[in-house]
């Protein structure tokens, strides 16, 4: 399953939205860096109730917004 991410850094509470099937707004309290995707990885693999290691970084879109594969 494929899953796209848009991320906003220095927010006051961390969360997590879902506002379509396979579509995230992810909320971190952490400025951007470049440990950001294994972060966003594990919080993903929270709200999925997946292992991190199961979902796999696919790079950025044209938007900037990251995509993640969830493997079976």
């Amino acid at each position: 399953m494929k899953i796209t991410v848009k991320a906003r850094f220095n927010a006051t509470q961390q969360r997590i939205e879902k506002f379509s099937p396979g579509n995230y707004l992810v909320y971190l309290g952490i400025p951007e860096a470049e440990n950001a995707v294994s972060v966003i990885a594990y919080v993903l693999s929270k709200q999925l109730g997946v292992p991190s290691n199961k979902i796999a970084p696919q790079g950025r879109d044209v938007h900037g917004n990251y995509i993640f594969e969830v493997l079976a």
